[in-house]
């Protein structure tokens, strides 16, 4: 591609993200318009006009931000500016094929869940120490759900005798709207005797005026990013530096610790049903490999 077909500007890019917003806006989450797309409209506002193509572009962002932030990025404006060449606001698109110049870094830990009795030790400290918050704990390890899912979670998604769960919506802690689930699809989960037990201690302990199943402090939608910070990533660190935890991960690994265990039990795509994949999602992101490893003598 020549430099004249790399042109373009930082205020042409404005205008086309703030196009490319609406487009999306009734097809994605609310949560991910105020997060990611907010995002890279900051971003734009503080790139300097000066910049003329999509080369000076990218080395700028190398400038000021990691490599694989820059990837990222890239990868958003290729995705808008994709957009435009088939909305004809633009003829083509002047960052085709940046972003592939990086090569992305995978997290060793991205994909890895609590072993069977990493999790039960975590409850079990959860609930000797701050017993308030246990349910939540227990809920997400039992249910392999998200937390934006469990924080929506109210009375009325289940039936009379918690037999079944009905996920159907999520609140982002950072966005505080309800809104779908992050594939827009609900699903059914049918609990066992643990869930039902759990739910019924719940429903008789929980405060009346509030229809949140995992309430807050105040009765209203719990704070998972608080109880992140404040209590699971001390409690959990804590474990692996006495040594009954040998990884530290955050509470959103409790859905790739129920993936990766139902899996001893369930078939791949009854498992992707309940926690609200595809079974080729499941191997690609949550499917953690075993701890105890072996090879067998062939």
């Amino acid at each position: 591609m020549t430099r004249k077909q790399r042109r373009i500007k930082p205020c042409r890019l404005r205008d086309l993200w703030n196009q490319y917003t609406e487009f999306q806006r009734s097809q994605l989450a609310p949560s991910t318009i105020a997060r990611d797309y907010r995002k890279v409209a900051r971003l734009l506002v503080k790139m300097p006009d000066y910049l003329d193509t999509a080369i000076e572009i990218r080395d700028w962002l190398l400038k000021h931000y990691a490599a694989e932030t820059t990837r990222r990025y890239l990868m958003q404006l290729n995705a808008c500016c994709n957009w435009a060449v088939e909305s004809d606001l633009l003829t083509l698109n002047p960052f085709q094929g940046l972003g592939k110049q990086f090569r992305q870094k995978v997290n060793d830990l991205a994909y890895v869940g609590f072993t069977a009795i990493e999790r039960d030790t975590i409850i079990a400290t959860i609930e000797a120490e701050y017993p308030v918050y246990a349910s939540w704990v227990k809920f997400l390890f039992w249910t392999g759900c998200r937390p934006e899912e469990a924080a929506a979670l109210k009375w009325e998604h289940m039936t009379p005798t918690y037999t079944q769960i009905r996920f159907s919506q999520a609140a982002p802690v950072d966005t505080k709207k309800v809104q779908a689930t992050k594939t827009w699809k609900s699903r059914t989960f049918p609990t066992n005797q643990r869930l039902q037990t759990l739910l019924t201690t719940l429903h008789q302990s929980n405060s009346p005026s509030s229809d949140f199943v995992l309430q807050g402090l105040e009765g209203d939608s719990f704070d998972y990013h608080n109880f992140q910070t404040r209590y699971w990533k001390p409690t959990v660190k804590r474990l692996v530096n006495r040594g009954e935890v040998s990884i530290y991960l955050p509470q959103s690994h409790a859905r790739h610790t129920f993936i990766t265990l139902a899996l001893e039990h369930l078939p791949v795509k009854d498992v992707a049903y309940l926690v609200g994949n595809t079974p080729t999602v499941i191997y690609k992101y949550y499917v953690s490999r075993s701890r105890d490893l072996q090879v067998p003598e062939f």
